[in-house]
């Protein structure tokens, strides 16, 4: 199929078979075409509509499965927060200072990284 552009812009009505509505038609006519090439009408191709897949619906699960998919969710969470834990107690001083103080946490009297670690922890707590 050819998308055909008049010459005339905003043409409305019928050359060579072809129904134009504000300067554009369409035919799958070879002579048409030739046609209009030779008059000086543009000439291009219709894009072709895209093709979707309908959804698959999805599978219903059995009990067993659903409950695996907790099971399988929670571990992730567990995993995630045991790797935020171990990463935390390797923080070292100005490290700790610097969470600290973007958590607007007040260690000022802790006296080392475990008392840092410990006000942290327990502002963390408190918030609601």
């Amino acid at each position: 199929m050819a998308k055909i552009t008049a010459p005339v812009e905003g043409f409305n009505g019928i050359s060579a078979g072809t129904q134009f509505t504000d300067g554009v038609g369409e035919t799958d006519d070879e002579n048409a075409i030739a046609y209009f090439e030779r008059q000086g009408y543009t000439v291009g191709e219709v894009a072709a509509p895209a093709v979707t897949e309908p959804p698959v619906p999805a599978a219903s699960k059995t009990p067993e499965e659903e409950e695996a998919e907790k099971v399988a969710a929670a571990a992730k969470v567990a995993a995630e927060e045991a790797a935020a834990l171990a990463a935390f107690e390797k923080l070292g001083k100005d490290e700790l200072i610097t969470l600290a103080g973007n958590e607007g946490v007040d260690i000022a009297s802790a006296k080392n990284n475990d008392e840092r670690r410990a006000a942290i922890t327990a502002a963390r707590a408190a918030k609601p």
